[in-house]
């Protein structure tokens, strides 16, 4: 009996310092500690510093966010991570460019295993250009996508109609800063 009642309090102890210490949220304080924000740990894949950009959410057990890391050589590389209902995992994600490389929206198709991440790559050429990647169920894969302007072109937005359509949007520069509204459509 004595050591019943040491493994309840073992337990509550734990559960009370789990809601207790800032940051810490684990899955089941995730679904049931509703009507103010907490912090999630989320993974950091680069060694200077990780910046997540969009969310998109499908179910709560089925969750995509974007954004960018910094390697120790200042280079920024795509970052997209994935929440399974328990925990965040980083998810890997090809780089179009040798410099610079952010995703900056996300949309996830419901009913499919269908994502669509949206933002910039540059090469050190100083011109960025629009960067689009497919998440087929499998992988995260390049989908060439239009870049207008002499200098930067960068997608900020994205949203889906189906599986097949999405539409991105954000801004190119020649001379001036000019909206940019892209439309993919597969057959």
């Amino acid at each position: 009996m004595k050591r019943l009642k040491r493994s309840v309090l073992a337990y509550v102890i734990v559960v009370l310092l789990l809601t207790v210490i800032p940051g810490t949220v684990t899955a089941t304080t995730v679904s049931s500690n509703c009507g103010s924000w907490r912090v999630v740990s989320s993974p950091n894949a680069g060694l200077n510093s990780s910046v997540l950009n969009g969310v998109a959410a499908v179910s709560r057990n089925d969750i995509w966010a974007v954004g960018t890391s910094i390697t120790s050589s200042m280079a920024d590389l795509t970052l997209t991570e994935h929440w399974n209902g328990k925990k965040w995992h980083i998810v890997s994600s090809p780089n179009a460019g040798s410099v610079s490389n952010q995703l900056r929206g996300v949309t996830h198709i419901p009913g499919t295993s269908h994502a669509w991440a949206i933002g910039f790559s540059e090469s050190g050429s100083g011109s960025a250009q629009t960067l689009t990647e497919e998440w087929n169920g499998m992988s995260w894969k390049i989908v060439s996508s239009p870049s207008v302007g002499s200098f930067l072109n960068t997608l900020n937005g994205v949203a889906k109609v189906s599986s097949t359509r999405v539409w991105a949007v954000g801004y190119s520069n020649s001379t001036n800063y000019q909206t940019l509204t892209e439309f993919y459509c597969q057959y």
